[in-house]
Protein backbone atom coordinates (compact mmCIF):
# COMPACT_ATOMS: atom_id res chain seq x y z
CA UNK A 1 0.00 0.00 0.00
CA UNK A 2 1.69 3.24 -1.30
CA UNK A 3 2.24 5.83 1.46
CA UNK A 4 0.78 8.43 -0.92
CA UNK A 5 0.16 8.84 -4.21
CA UNK A 6 1.21 11.83 -6.47
CA UNK A 7 -1.38 12.93 -9.11
CA UNK A 8 -0.69 15.14 -11.67
CA UNK A 9 -3.60 16.67 -14.14
CA UNK A 10 -4.31 19.65 -16.04
CA UNK A 11 -4.71 22.84 -14.32
CA UNK A 12 -6.88 24.27 -16.56
CA UNK A 13 -9.54 21.95 -18.06
CA UNK A 14 -12.77 22.84 -15.93
CA UNK A 15 -15.07 21.88 -14.96
CA UNK A 16 -12.73 19.10 -13.87
CA UNK A 17 -9.12 20.34 -12.53
CA UNK A 18 -8.79 23.92 -12.83
CA UNK A 19 -7.83 26.91 -9.95
CA UNK A 20 -9.54 28.43 -7.71
CA UNK A 21 -8.99 32.50 -7.23
CA UNK A 22 -5.95 31.51 -4.64
CA UNK A 23 -4.53 28.97 -6.89
CA UNK A 24 -6.08 25.92 -5.55
CA UNK A 25 -6.68 23.25 -7.95
CA UNK A 26 -10.38 22.14 -7.88
CA UNK A 27 -13.35 20.45 -9.65
CA UNK A 28 -14.81 17.47 -10.53
CA UNK A 29 -11.89 15.07 -10.68
CA UNK A 30 -10.02 16.64 -7.60
CA UNK A 31 -13.36 16.09 -5.05
CA UNK A 32 -13.04 12.13 -6.64
CA UNK A 33 -9.60 12.14 -4.98
CA UNK A 34 -10.61 13.67 -1.99
CA UNK A 35 -13.70 10.71 -1.90
CA UNK A 36 -10.57 7.83 -2.82
CA UNK A 37 -8.70 8.87 0.08
CA UNK A 38 -11.67 8.91 2.24
CA UNK A 39 -12.59 5.94 1.41
CA UNK A 40 -8.75 4.24 1.33
CA UNK A 41 -7.34 5.95 4.09
CA UNK A 42 -4.37 6.74 1.00
CA UNK A 43 -3.22 10.53 0.93
CA UNK A 44 -3.36 11.95 -1.98
CA UNK A 45 -1.42 14.99 -3.66
CA UNK A 46 -2.40 16.72 -6.84
CA UNK A 47 -0.84 19.00 -8.31
CA UNK A 48 -1.74 20.99 -11.73
CA UNK A 49 0.27 21.67 -15.00
CA UNK A 50 0.45 22.88 -18.20
CA UNK A 51 -1.47 19.62 -19.88
CA UNK A 52 2.28 19.09 -21.72
CA UNK A 53 4.17 19.40 -19.07
CA UNK A 54 2.30 16.97 -16.96
CA UNK A 55 2.47 14.00 -19.27
CA UNK A 56 6.43 14.53 -19.75
CA UNK A 57 6.06 14.47 -15.71
CA UNK A 58 4.14 11.57 -15.07
CA UNK A 59 6.35 9.45 -17.72
CA UNK A 60 9.49 10.96 -16.01
CA UNK A 61 8.23 9.33 -12.87
CA UNK A 62 8.07 12.78 -10.69
CA UNK A 63 4.25 11.25 -10.14
CA UNK A 64 2.04 8.09 -9.90
CA UNK A 65 -1.10 9.38 -11.79
CA UNK A 66 -2.09 11.56 -14.58
CA UNK A 67 -5.71 12.46 -14.54
CA UNK A 68 -8.30 14.02 -17.17
CA UNK A 69 -6.51 12.39 -20.18
CA UNK A 70 -7.94 10.82 -23.17
CA UNK A 71 -7.58 7.06 -24.51
CA UNK A 72 -5.48 6.91 -27.58
CA UNK A 73 -3.75 3.60 -29.20
CA UNK A 74 -0.63 5.88 -29.11
CA UNK A 75 -1.28 6.55 -25.46
CA UNK A 76 -2.09 3.04 -24.54
CA UNK A 77 1.46 1.82 -25.34
CA UNK A 78 2.61 4.28 -22.98
CA UNK A 79 -0.04 4.12 -19.86
CA UNK A 80 -2.65 1.40 -18.39
CA UNK A 81 -5.99 3.35 -18.53
CA UNK A 82 -8.61 3.05 -15.57
CA UNK A 83 -12.11 2.76 -16.42
CA UNK A 84 -13.41 6.42 -17.54
CA UNK A 85 -15.71 8.73 -15.42
CA UNK A 86 -16.76 11.28 -18.26
CA UNK A 87 -17.32 11.49 -22.02
CA UNK A 88 -16.68 14.47 -23.65
CA UNK A 89 -17.62 16.09 -27.50
CA UNK A 90 -14.44 17.51 -29.03
CA UNK A 91 -16.07 19.84 -31.50
CA UNK A 92 -14.38 22.46 -34.06
CA UNK A 93 -15.36 26.43 -32.71
CA UNK A 94 -15.24 28.88 -34.98
CA UNK A 95 -16.15 32.99 -35.66
CA UNK A 96 -19.15 33.53 -36.80
CA UNK A 97 -18.45 35.40 -39.55
CA UNK A 98 -16.90 32.77 -41.53
CA UNK A 99 -19.54 30.66 -43.38
CA UNK A 100 -18.16 27.46 -45.31
CA UNK A 101 -17.11 25.47 -41.97
CA UNK A 102 -18.28 22.06 -41.52
CA UNK A 103 -15.79 19.61 -40.42
CA UNK A 104 -12.24 18.90 -40.83
CA UNK A 105 -12.55 18.65 -44.26
CA UNK A 106 -13.44 22.84 -44.91
CA UNK A 107 -10.25 23.77 -42.73
CA UNK A 108 -8.07 24.28 -45.46
CA UNK A 109 -6.19 27.84 -45.54
CA UNK A 110 -6.83 27.99 -41.78
CA UNK A 111 -4.99 28.49 -39.07
CA UNK A 112 -6.37 26.38 -36.35
CA UNK A 113 -5.31 26.15 -32.39
CA UNK A 114 -4.91 23.69 -30.20
CA UNK A 115 -3.71 22.74 -26.85
CA UNK A 116 -0.18 21.21 -26.96
CA UNK A 117 0.13 17.57 -26.47
CA UNK A 118 -4.03 17.45 -26.94
CA UNK A 119 -5.64 13.83 -28.81
CA UNK A 120 -7.20 16.03 -31.22
CA UNK A 121 -3.72 17.26 -32.67
CA UNK A 122 -3.92 13.53 -34.50
CA UNK A 123 -7.28 13.56 -35.44
CA UNK A 124 -7.14 16.75 -37.15
CA UNK A 125 -3.72 15.53 -39.36
CA UNK A 126 -5.10 12.81 -40.40
CA UNK A 127 -7.76 15.15 -41.98
CA UNK A 128 -4.37 16.70 -43.76
CA UNK A 129 -4.96 19.75 -41.26
CA UNK A 130 -1.55 20.74 -40.84
CA UNK A 131 -1.77 25.27 -39.90
CA UNK A 132 -2.02 24.40 -36.43
CA UNK A 133 -0.93 26.89 -33.39
CA UNK A 134 -0.37 25.48 -30.40
CA UNK A 135 -1.02 26.43 -27.21
CA UNK A 136 -0.08 25.95 -23.35
CA UNK A 137 -3.92 25.72 -22.31
CA UNK A 138 -7.34 25.90 -23.14
CA UNK A 139 -7.53 29.22 -21.60
CA UNK A 140 -4.63 31.09 -23.64
CA UNK A 141 -6.70 29.98 -27.23
CA UNK A 142 -9.82 31.26 -25.66
CA UNK A 143 -8.17 34.81 -24.79
CA UNK A 144 -6.72 35.41 -27.92
CA UNK A 145 -9.57 34.56 -29.90
CA UNK A 146 -11.08 37.05 -27.73
CA UNK A 147 -8.33 39.66 -29.15
CA UNK A 148 -9.25 38.89 -32.23
CA UNK A 149 -5.62 37.31 -33.32
CA UNK A 150 -7.30 33.69 -34.18
CA UNK A 151 -11.18 32.57 -35.46
CA UNK A 152 -10.75 29.04 -35.67
CA UNK A 153 -10.12 26.83 -32.55
CA UNK A 154 -10.64 22.87 -31.41
CA UNK A 155 -10.92 21.56 -28.06
CA UNK A 156 -12.99 19.67 -25.75
CA UNK A 157 -16.56 21.22 -25.34
CA UNK A 158 -17.22 21.81 -21.86
CA UNK A 159 -13.92 23.54 -21.01
CA UNK A 160 -14.55 25.54 -24.32
CA UNK A 161 -18.07 26.34 -23.15
CA UNK A 162 -16.85 27.55 -19.60
CA UNK A 163 -13.78 29.94 -21.01
CA UNK A 164 -16.02 31.63 -24.28
CA UNK A 165 -18.77 32.47 -21.30
CA UNK A 166 -15.91 33.90 -18.82
CA UNK A 167 -14.32 35.90 -21.74
CA UNK A 168 -17.75 36.78 -23.14
CA UNK A 169 -17.37 35.57 -26.26
CA UNK A 170 -19.97 32.32 -26.65
CA UNK A 171 -22.82 34.76 -28.76
CA UNK A 172 -19.51 35.26 -31.61
CA UNK A 173 -18.76 31.49 -32.22
CA UNK A 174 -20.18 28.65 -33.80
CA UNK A 175 -19.38 24.63 -33.81
CA UNK A 176 -19.56 22.27 -35.93
CA UNK A 177 -20.61 18.67 -35.05
CA UNK A 178 -18.18 16.64 -32.73
CA UNK A 179 -15.03 15.41 -34.55
CA UNK A 180 -15.26 12.81 -32.08
CA UNK A 181 -16.02 12.05 -28.59
CA UNK A 182 -13.40 11.00 -25.66
CA UNK A 183 -13.87 9.32 -22.50
CA UNK A 184 -12.41 11.26 -19.35
CA UNK A 185 -9.52 8.77 -17.86
CA UNK A 186 -7.47 8.47 -14.81
CA UNK A 187 -3.55 6.72 -16.30
CA UNK A 188 -0.74 5.49 -14.82
CA UNK A 189 2.63 4.23 -16.41
CA UNK A 190 2.53 0.86 -18.48
CA UNK A 191 2.91 -1.75 -16.04
CA UNK A 192 2.35 0.00 -12.59
CA UNK A 193 1.87 -2.31 -9.69
CA UNK A 194 -0.89 0.93 -8.53
CA UNK A 195 -3.44 0.83 -11.00
CA UNK A 196 -4.99 -2.40 -8.75
CA UNK A 197 -5.10 -0.38 -5.61
CA UNK A 198 -6.40 2.46 -7.99
CA UNK A 199 -9.65 0.36 -9.02
CA UNK A 200 -10.16 -1.23 -5.79
CA UNK A 201 -10.59 2.16 -4.32
CA UNK A 202 -12.25 3.86 -6.75
CA UNK A 203 -14.66 0.92 -7.00
CA UNK A 204 -15.54 2.09 -3.31
CA UNK A 205 -17.32 5.01 -4.53
CA UNK A 206 -21.04 4.55 -5.29
CA UNK A 207 -22.78 5.77 -8.50
CA UNK A 208 -24.60 8.08 -6.11
CA UNK A 209 -21.57 9.47 -4.62
CA UNK A 210 -20.49 10.28 -8.47
CA UNK A 211 -23.25 12.21 -9.08
CA UNK A 212 -23.53 14.27 -5.48
CA UNK A 213 -19.87 15.32 -6.99
CA UNK A 214 -21.36 15.84 -10.97
CA UNK A 215 -24.17 17.99 -9.56
CA UNK A 216 -22.12 20.05 -7.21
CA UNK A 217 -20.01 21.39 -10.18
CA UNK A 218 -22.55 20.98 -13.19
CA UNK A 219 -25.31 22.87 -11.12
CA UNK A 220 -28.65 22.52 -12.13
CA UNK A 221 -30.96 24.96 -14.44
CA UNK A 222 -33.71 27.21 -14.22
CA UNK A 223 -37.23 26.26 -15.22
CA UNK A 224 -38.11 27.51 -18.87
CA UNK A 225 -41.85 28.20 -19.78
CA UNK A 226 -40.70 27.37 -23.13
CA UNK A 227 -41.20 23.77 -21.65
CA UNK A 228 -44.90 24.19 -22.29
CA UNK A 229 -45.05 23.81 -25.44
CA UNK A 230 -43.56 20.13 -25.09
CA UNK A 231 -45.63 18.88 -22.40
CA UNK A 232 -49.04 19.60 -24.32
CA UNK A 233 -47.26 17.56 -27.40
CA UNK A 234 -46.30 14.88 -25.18
CA UNK A 235 -50.11 14.78 -23.94
CA UNK A 236 -51.35 14.84 -26.94
CA UNK A 237 -49.17 11.91 -28.20
CA UNK A 238 -50.53 9.96 -25.09
CA UNK A 239 -54.12 10.50 -25.91
CA UNK A 240 -53.53 9.62 -29.83
CA UNK A 241 -51.85 6.47 -28.57
CA UNK A 242 -55.17 5.90 -26.21
CA UNK A 243 -56.98 6.30 -29.07
CA UNK A 244 -55.38 4.52 -31.19
CA UNK A 245 -55.48 1.17 -28.96
CA UNK A 246 -59.07 1.85 -27.75
CA UNK A 247 -59.51 1.61 -31.87
CA UNK A 248 -57.20 -1.33 -32.37
CA UNK A 249 -59.31 -2.69 -29.10
CA UNK A 250 -62.52 -2.50 -31.46
CA UNK A 251 -61.10 -4.02 -34.08
CA UNK A 252 -60.21 -6.91 -32.25
CA UNK A 253 -63.11 -7.65 -30.71
CA UNK A 254 -65.07 -7.65 -34.32
CA UNK A 255 -61.98 -10.20 -35.84
CA UNK A 256 -62.88 -12.39 -32.59
CA UNK A 257 -66.88 -12.22 -33.52
CA UNK A 258 -65.65 -12.71 -37.22
CA UNK A 259 -63.62 -15.76 -36.68
CA UNK A 260 -65.92 -17.17 -34.08
CA UNK A 261 -68.76 -17.58 -36.46
CA UNK A 262 -66.59 -19.14 -38.91
CA UNK A 263 -65.58 -21.60 -36.20
CA UNK A 264 -68.87 -22.89 -36.24
CA UNK A 265 -68.37 -23.80 -39.60
CA UNK A 266 -65.66 -26.07 -39.28
CA UNK A 267 -64.45 -27.37 -36.32
CA UNK A 268 -61.06 -28.62 -37.79
CA UNK A 269 -60.23 -25.02 -38.08
CA UNK A 270 -61.80 -23.82 -34.52
CA UNK A 271 -58.84 -25.53 -32.73
CA UNK A 272 -56.33 -23.38 -34.56
CA UNK A 273 -57.53 -20.48 -35.11
CA UNK A 274 -58.62 -20.00 -30.93
CA UNK A 275 -54.62 -20.90 -30.13
CA UNK A 276 -53.92 -17.94 -32.88
CA UNK A 277 -55.98 -16.02 -31.18
CA UNK A 278 -55.15 -16.59 -27.89
CA UNK A 279 -51.21 -16.07 -28.99
CA UNK A 280 -52.17 -12.53 -30.82
CA UNK A 281 -53.85 -11.65 -27.68
CA UNK A 282 -51.58 -12.45 -24.87
CA UNK A 283 -48.49 -10.77 -27.67
CA UNK A 284 -50.45 -7.56 -27.46
CA UNK A 285 -51.04 -7.55 -24.00
CA UNK A 286 -47.22 -8.06 -24.40
CA UNK A 287 -46.61 -5.37 -26.59
CA UNK A 288 -48.55 -3.05 -24.72
CA UNK A 289 -47.38 -3.13 -21.95
CA UNK A 290 -44.00 -2.70 -23.36
CA UNK A 291 -45.00 0.51 -25.24
CA UNK A 292 -46.39 1.53 -21.58
CA UNK A 293 -42.43 1.17 -20.62
CA UNK A 294 -41.13 2.67 -23.52
CA UNK A 295 -43.09 6.13 -23.17
CA UNK A 296 -42.25 6.09 -19.19
CA UNK A 297 -38.42 5.46 -20.25
CA UNK A 298 -39.10 8.49 -23.10
CA UNK A 299 -40.89 10.85 -20.36
CA UNK A 300 -38.15 10.31 -17.94
CA UNK A 301 -35.79 11.20 -20.26
CA UNK A 302 -37.51 14.02 -21.12
CA UNK A 303 -38.20 15.37 -17.66
CA UNK A 304 -34.09 14.90 -17.58
CA UNK A 305 -33.52 17.59 -20.16
CA UNK A 306 -36.32 19.81 -19.24
CA UNK A 307 -34.85 20.44 -16.09
CA UNK A 308 -31.76 21.23 -17.69
CA UNK A 309 -32.86 24.27 -19.92
CA UNK A 310 -32.27 27.19 -18.48
CA UNK A 311 -34.16 31.11 -19.27
CA UNK A 312 -30.82 32.29 -20.76
CA UNK A 313 -30.61 31.94 -24.68
CA UNK A 314 -27.15 32.17 -24.71
CA UNK A 315 -27.03 29.23 -22.37
CA UNK A 316 -25.99 26.51 -25.01
CA UNK A 317 -26.40 23.64 -22.78
CA UNK A 318 -29.81 24.74 -22.10
CA UNK A 319 -30.56 25.08 -25.93
CA UNK A 320 -29.01 21.62 -26.41
CA UNK A 321 -31.48 19.77 -23.72
CA UNK A 322 -34.49 21.92 -25.28
CA UNK A 323 -33.12 19.87 -28.60
CA UNK A 324 -32.97 17.31 -27.17
CA UNK A 325 -36.24 17.24 -25.62
CA UNK A 326 -37.21 17.84 -29.25
CA UNK A 327 -36.05 14.50 -30.32
CA UNK A 328 -37.72 12.86 -27.14
CA UNK A 329 -40.99 14.45 -28.57
CA UNK A 330 -40.37 12.86 -31.57
CA UNK A 331 -39.78 9.45 -30.45
CA UNK A 332 -42.80 9.26 -28.56
CA UNK A 333 -44.55 10.15 -31.89
CA UNK A 334 -42.89 7.10 -33.20
CA UNK A 335 -44.06 5.50 -30.38
CA UNK A 336 -47.69 6.04 -31.64
CA UNK A 337 -46.76 5.15 -34.58
CA UNK A 338 -46.57 1.39 -33.79
CA UNK A 339 -50.13 1.47 -33.09
CA UNK A 340 -50.32 1.24 -36.75
CA UNK A 341 -48.94 -2.60 -36.21
CA UNK A 342 -51.07 -3.24 -32.93
CA UNK A 343 -54.22 -2.91 -34.66
CA UNK A 344 -52.85 -5.95 -37.37
CA UNK A 345 -51.83 -8.58 -34.48
CA UNK A 346 -54.32 -11.35 -34.61
CA UNK A 347 -54.41 -10.88 -38.27
CA UNK A 348 -50.94 -11.34 -39.68
CA UNK A 349 -48.94 -14.38 -39.32
CA UNK A 350 -45.46 -15.24 -38.28
CA UNK A 351 -42.65 -15.44 -40.89
CA UNK A 352 -39.15 -15.60 -41.99
CA UNK A 353 -37.38 -13.04 -40.92
CA UNK A 354 -33.54 -11.80 -41.69
CA UNK A 355 -31.98 -11.12 -38.64
CA UNK A 356 -29.47 -9.15 -40.39
CA UNK A 357 -32.27 -6.28 -41.55
CA UNK A 358 -34.40 -6.57 -38.61
CA UNK A 359 -31.29 -5.52 -36.35
CA UNK A 360 -30.58 -2.40 -38.92
CA UNK A 361 -33.45 -1.52 -38.91
CA UNK A 362 -34.06 -1.99 -34.66
CA UNK A 363 -30.58 -0.08 -34.93
CA UNK A 364 -32.28 2.89 -37.25
CA UNK A 365 -34.84 4.09 -34.15
CA UNK A 366 -32.22 5.57 -32.20
CA UNK A 367 -29.34 8.23 -31.85
CA UNK A 368 -26.37 6.11 -32.13
CA UNK A 369 -23.32 8.61 -32.45
CA UNK A 370 -20.31 7.16 -31.90
CA UNK A 371 -21.32 3.75 -31.16
CA UNK A 372 -20.21 1.27 -33.77
CA UNK A 373 -22.53 -1.69 -34.93
CA UNK A 374 -21.63 -5.41 -36.07
CA UNK A 375 -23.77 -8.17 -37.54
CA UNK A 376 -22.25 -11.48 -37.88
CA UNK A 377 -25.66 -12.97 -39.00
CA UNK A 378 -25.81 -13.02 -42.86
CA UNK A 379 -28.45 -15.12 -44.16
CA UNK A 380 -29.68 -16.29 -40.95
CA UNK A 381 -33.88 -15.82 -40.63
CA UNK A 382 -36.01 -16.94 -37.95
CA UNK A 383 -39.82 -18.23 -38.23
CA UNK A 384 -41.55 -15.31 -35.96
CA UNK A 385 -43.93 -12.05 -35.56
CA UNK A 386 -42.33 -8.88 -37.07
CA UNK A 387 -41.83 -7.92 -33.24
CA UNK A 388 -39.12 -9.41 -33.19
CA UNK A 389 -36.97 -6.12 -34.72
CA UNK A 390 -39.03 -4.67 -31.78
CA UNK A 391 -37.03 -6.64 -29.29
CA UNK A 392 -33.86 -6.16 -30.57
CA UNK A 393 -34.71 -2.20 -30.69
CA UNK A 394 -35.30 -2.51 -26.64
CA UNK A 395 -31.94 -4.54 -26.72
CA UNK A 396 -30.12 -1.73 -28.46
CA UNK A 397 -31.90 0.80 -25.81
CA UNK A 398 -31.23 -0.89 -22.48
CA UNK A 399 -27.18 -0.23 -23.65
CA UNK A 400 -27.83 3.05 -24.98
CA UNK A 401 -29.44 4.20 -21.63
CA UNK A 402 -27.84 2.09 -18.90
CA UNK A 403 -24.52 0.68 -20.43
CA UNK A 404 -22.53 4.21 -19.64
CA UNK A 405 -19.47 3.61 -21.65
CA UNK A 406 -21.14 1.51 -24.62
CA UNK A 407 -19.39 2.42 -27.77
CA UNK A 408 -19.56 -0.94 -29.52
CA UNK A 409 -22.49 -3.52 -30.09
CA UNK A 410 -22.83 -6.69 -31.81
CA UNK A 411 -25.00 -9.44 -32.73
CA UNK A 412 -23.64 -12.79 -33.63
CA UNK A 413 -24.98 -16.64 -34.41
CA UNK A 414 -23.34 -19.97 -33.33
CA UNK A 415 -24.57 -23.75 -33.39
CA UNK A 416 -26.02 -25.45 -29.75
CA UNK A 417 -27.17 -28.79 -30.77
CA UNK A 418 -29.68 -28.35 -33.52
CA UNK A 419 -30.56 -24.98 -32.32
CA UNK A 420 -28.90 -21.87 -32.99
CA UNK A 421 -28.49 -18.97 -30.30
CA UNK A 422 -28.21 -15.27 -31.35
CA UNK A 423 -25.74 -13.51 -29.20
CA UNK A 424 -26.03 -9.78 -28.55
CA UNK A 425 -23.55 -7.74 -26.49
CA UNK A 426 -21.88 -4.69 -25.75
CA UNK A 427 -18.71 -3.29 -23.94
CA UNK A 428 -20.60 -1.30 -21.58
CA UNK A 429 -20.57 -1.18 -17.64
CA UNK A 430 -22.75 -4.88 -17.70
CA UNK A 431 -25.03 -6.49 -15.66
CA UNK A 432 -24.06 -7.68 -11.56
CA UNK A 433 -24.70 -11.43 -10.87
CA UNK A 434 -27.10 -10.84 -8.44
CA UNK A 435 -29.47 -9.20 -11.27
CA UNK A 436 -28.88 -11.62 -13.93
CA UNK A 437 -31.93 -13.45 -13.15
CA UNK A 438 -34.11 -10.26 -11.78
CA UNK A 439 -33.82 -8.48 -14.63
CA UNK A 440 -35.99 -10.61 -16.29
CA UNK A 441 -38.67 -10.16 -13.44
CA UNK A 442 -41.15 -7.58 -12.81
CA UNK A 443 -40.73 -4.96 -10.39
CA UNK A 444 -43.72 -6.21 -9.09
CA UNK A 445 -42.37 -9.98 -8.51
CA UNK A 446 -39.88 -8.85 -6.64
CA UNK A 447 -37.24 -8.14 -10.34
CA UNK A 448 -36.15 -5.35 -11.40
CA UNK A 449 -37.11 -6.02 -15.18
CA UNK A 450 -39.36 -3.68 -16.85
CA UNK A 451 -39.12 -4.27 -21.00
CA UNK A 452 -36.97 -7.36 -20.50
CA UNK A 453 -39.48 -8.98 -18.36
CA UNK A 454 -41.60 -8.71 -21.25
CA UNK A 455 -39.02 -9.44 -24.22
CA UNK A 456 -38.69 -12.81 -22.41
CA UNK A 457 -42.32 -13.19 -22.19
CA UNK A 458 -42.66 -12.83 -25.90
CA UNK A 459 -39.45 -14.77 -27.06
CA UNK A 460 -41.38 -17.78 -24.31
CA UNK A 461 -44.35 -17.15 -26.53
CA UNK A 462 -42.64 -17.64 -29.80
CA UNK A 463 -40.79 -20.99 -28.63
CA UNK A 464 -37.17 -19.14 -27.66
CA UNK A 465 -35.55 -18.38 -24.80
CA UNK A 466 -33.13 -15.62 -23.13
CA UNK A 467 -30.53 -15.51 -20.99
CA UNK A 468 -27.77 -13.02 -19.99
CA UNK A 469 -24.30 -14.31 -19.54
CA UNK A 470 -22.11 -11.28 -19.41
CA UNK A 471 -19.17 -10.50 -17.33
CA UNK A 472 -19.61 -7.40 -15.04
CA UNK A 473 -17.68 -4.46 -15.85
CA UNK A 474 -17.40 -6.19 -19.58
CA UNK A 475 -20.82 -5.47 -21.06
CA UNK A 476 -24.17 -7.40 -20.91
CA UNK A 477 -24.49 -10.97 -23.17
CA UNK A 478 -27.82 -11.79 -24.32
CA UNK A 479 -28.51 -15.10 -25.81
CA UNK A 480 -31.60 -15.83 -27.53
CA UNK A 481 -32.06 -19.97 -28.53
CA UNK A 482 -34.04 -20.38 -31.38
CA UNK A 483 -34.93 -23.94 -31.55
CA UNK A 484 -34.90 -26.50 -34.53
CA UNK A 485 -37.53 -25.61 -37.19
CA UNK A 486 -37.53 -21.63 -36.15
CA UNK A 487 -34.89 -20.90 -37.88
CA UNK A 488 -33.26 -21.36 -41.03
CA UNK A 489 -29.86 -20.74 -42.80
CA UNK A 490 -29.72 -18.89 -46.49
CA UNK A 491 -26.30 -18.17 -46.95
CA UNK A 492 -24.04 -20.10 -44.85
CA UNK A 493 -21.17 -18.19 -46.08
Amino acid sequence: MPSVIRVVTDNNYPPYTFLDSSGNIQGISVDQWKLYSQKTGIPVEITGLPWNEAQARLLAGDFDVIDTMGYTEERAKLYDFLPSYSRVDVPIFFSKEIPGISGPDSLSGFVVAVQSGDSVIPVLESHNVTSLKEYASYEDIIRDAKAGTIYVFCMDRPSALFFMHKYGIAADYKETAPLYSTEVHRAVRKGSPLFTVLSDGFGRITPSEYRAIEDKWLGTSLFDPAILHFVVIVLIVILVLLLGLAAWNFALRRSVAVHTRELHEELSRRRLAEEELARANRTLQLFGRLLQEEIKTSLFALRGHLALITQDPNDTEGQKSLESSRQITASIEELVDSVKYLKDIGNRKQEWIDITQAFTYARSHHQVLGITFEAHTRGIEVFAEPVFESILSILISDSLQFGKTVDRIALSCRRSGNAIVLVYEDNGTGILVSDKERVFIRPEDGGTGHRLAVVKEILSMLGMEITESGEPGHGVRFEIMVPEGKYRIINPH
